[in-house]
């Protein structure tokens, strides 16, 4: 079972400027994910992003460590979050199930970008 140990904001929203919203969210994730992996014990899960689909966004919550299982809530955009009772009943087989989706269509766009040549 997860416990919500806080929360990482990324000050942008896409009212400040919609064109470098996609790269300003990126280096803001990429920072937190910095962040982690320099103050918490480094495993294959630490500092994986998950995201959930909420209204006309998404939840962004980032994995602070597996043992004992954190997580911390991203506050982006619209600040959208999930319920805290469906927080609180994630395990570590979501998270490796909800990254091992997230990967393996990585994955497949990746490739698809070489065959397209």
């Amino acid at each position: 079972m997860a416990s919500q140990i806080g929360q990482f904001k990324i000050p942008i929203t896409l009212q400040d400027n919609w064109k470098t919203y996609g790269h300003d969210f990126k280096l803001g994730m990429a920072k937190i994910r910095v962040y982690i992996r320099k103050h918490y014990a480094i495993t294959e899960y630490t500092a994986e992003v998950l995201k959930f689909s909420v209204g006309d966004g998404y939840a962004y919550y980032v994995v602070v460590q597996e043992e004992p299982f954190q997580i911390a809530h991203v506050a982006v955009g619209d600040n959208y979050t999930i319920p805290d009772n469906e927080v609180r009943k994630l395990t570590m087989d979501d998270v490796k199930r909800i990254v091992g989706i997230t990967r393996e269509r990585d994955r497949k766009l990746f490739i698809s970008q070489f065959n397209n040549w």
